[in-house]
């Protein structure tokens, strides 16, 4: 599982490049909590609050599965948060 690339999107602040990269990773069925993870931050650079909690929804559940990741808690509150306040 190559996530880098969508990584250097990112740190290059090349979101769309980024939320093409890991839907693709998505639709070839790799459903992580990392690319979940990935998905939700992009779409939150990209102001897609909707679609960034959707994914950050999706992470907590794998994350729940899983138990692997405590980003996804913190980001899920944030733009939890953001969008309440918006």
């Amino acid at each position: 599982m190559d996530l880098e690339l969508g990584k250097k999107f990112i740190e290059e602040k090349h979101f769309k490049k980024a939320f093409i990269f890991f839907l693709n990773k998505l639709k070839k069925g790799n459903n992580t909590v990392n690319t979940y993870f990935f998905l939700g931050l992009v779409c939150f650079e990209l102001n897609k609050i909707k679609d960034s909690i959707n994914y950050y929804k999706l992470e907590k559940k794998y994350f729940l599965m899983t138990k692997i990741s405590t980003k996804c808690m913190i980001n899920f509150l944030v733009v939890s948060k953001i969008n309440t306040l918006g």
